[in-house]
């Protein structure tokens, strides 16, 4: 699993792509797999502050599923009422026959805006 800070602007829009491999570095086919991006104010919260699934191509897309592919798209209303500031998150995802695995988790970083 990779692990990388993501920052974003309070309430801007945000689009990002990430990439998936298998354990000997080469791109994992994600065709028949969900996926889940998931931001929480701290790492055991019950609550989500965001989540993005796959079963919406506004939230996840497979942009390129047979090269391991997939972008995630945050709306800025998804950030508006976030406190700027340091969150934990995740990307995960589940094969069809329910395997799940984390492939990049990291810090998802609010920064404060100045125009609102």
């Amino acid at each position: 699993m990779a692990s990388k800070t993501i920052e974003m602007y309070r309430g801007d829009y945000l689009s990002f792509t990430i990439s998936v491999v298998d354990t000997n570095g080469d791109a994992l086919n994600i065709a028949n797999y969900s996926i889940l991006f998931t931001v929480k104010v701290n790492n055991d919260d019950d609550s989500n502050a965001l989540q993005k699934s796959s079963s919406s191509s506004t939230q996840i897309s497979k942009t390129s599923p047979t090269t391991g592919e997939f972008t995630v798209y945050i709306d800025s209303a998804d950030t508006t009422n976030l406190t700027p500031g340091d969150l934990f998150y995740d990307a995960q995802i589940t094969s069809s026959d329910s395997k799940s695995y984390t492939v990049l988790a990291g810090t998802f970083r609010i920064l404060t805006d100045i125009t609102r």
